[in-house]
């Protein structure tokens, strides 16, 4: 009878690019980090637009347009308008279709239509008619505090990403008086120390959760200023999507900060002060209401009201027949 042999693996089965979970890390990875530069390239390039500087080959430009602080809130903002009205219906559709399909072919037209900014300033998305599914307890899900905490949460964390995305480098420039062209690194560090501290981070959150040294509830607390989009999965696995764009919709609300920072800074550096504190009060008051409210735990009675819905319905049809 031949043996088979069972000697150490080869090197070709250890590496871990030959591993599904590392290749769909990989291209998460990229998506986001398209995604992520589409959102902040307006912010890097107003200062070209509205200011005179020179180029690296010495040559001067004069402003190309003449906005005004409302109008810079408001393309600021602009953004956000659409990313808070296709939550909702993304959310939906996550729920329906293959989820890597739909990111795919989201950040594939986003970086299509992004290419027609540069020759049109203002683009306006359509709105996708919203897909109700009838099973999701819209009601349950909306009376409950734990959702509410991760909304308020997001819409917190959101609040003060945003103004350093969109203002950051404007900050550097009026108040700091850094030279843009050579403090690349400076205005990236925020989010390098992000990349860092999310990876170290999660590890360490899943360790205490496997090794059973820490409920998941005490968990989520511990880390929500590290990364809460992950209690959507705690509390409801099978509404996570619909959660996911529900929260990121009021998230996005948090775009009118670039409107309010406008109106605070305009010929006023000393205004960002009050922009900074605006955000540190925001913040504190997300994470009081995450560590009273937020939950770890799957919300049970969620499923039994989608049991008994769906079962009514069912029976609803069959009358009709």
């Amino acid at each position: 009878m031949e043996q088979r042999s069972h000697g150490p693996p080869c090197l070709a089965d250890r590496f871990f690019l030959k591993k599904v979970r590392w290749q769909i890390s990989i291209l998460a990875h990229i998506g986001f980090a398209i995604s992520f530069a589409i959102r902040s390239n307006f912010g890097v390039a107003k200062n070209r637009m509205i200011s005179n500087f020179t180029d690296a080959w010495g040559d001067h430009h004069e402003p190309e347009f003449s906005w005004t602080p409302t109008e810079l809130g408001m393309m600021e903002s602009s953004f956000f308008y659409g990313y808070a009205a296709s939550q909702i219906p993304a959310g939906l559709l996550a729920a329906k279709f293959a989820p890597n399909k739909l990111f795919c072919l989201g950040v594939a037209i986003a970086s299509i239509l992004n290419v027609f900014v540069a020759f049109a300033l203002q683009y306006h998305p359509y709105t996708d008619v919203v897909v109700m599914l009838t099973t999701v307890p819209w009601k349950t899900i909306l009376l409950s505090p734990p959702v509410w905490a991760i909304v308020i949460c997001n819409f917190s964390r959101s609040w003060t990403f945003f103004l350093l995305l969109s203002n950051q480098l404007t900050y550097m420039k009026d108040v700091l008086h850094l030279d843009i062209r050579h403090s690349g690194m400076i205005s990236a560090l925020p989010q390098f120390t992000m990349t860092i501290v999310v990876l170290i981070s999660g590890q360490m959150a899943d360790w205490l959760r496997s090794t059973g040294k820490m409920n998941t509830g005490p968990v989520r607390k511990m880390f929500n200023t590290l990364g809460f989009n992950v209690n959507h999965f705690d509390i409801a696995p099978r509404y996570a999507s619909i959660l996911m764009g529900f929260s990121n919709g009021f998230g996005a609300l948090a775009g009118i900060g670039n409107f309010v920072t406008q109106h605070l800074t305009a010929n006023n550096p000393s205004g960002w002060k009050y922009c900074f504190l605006l955000a540190m009060s925001i913040d504190v008051f997300g994470i009081i209401f995450f560590l009273i409210f937020g939950q770890g735990e799957v919300q049970l009675r969620w499923y039994a009201t989608c049991r008994q819905e769906g079962e009514r319905q069912k029976e609803q049809m069959m009358n009709h027949r």
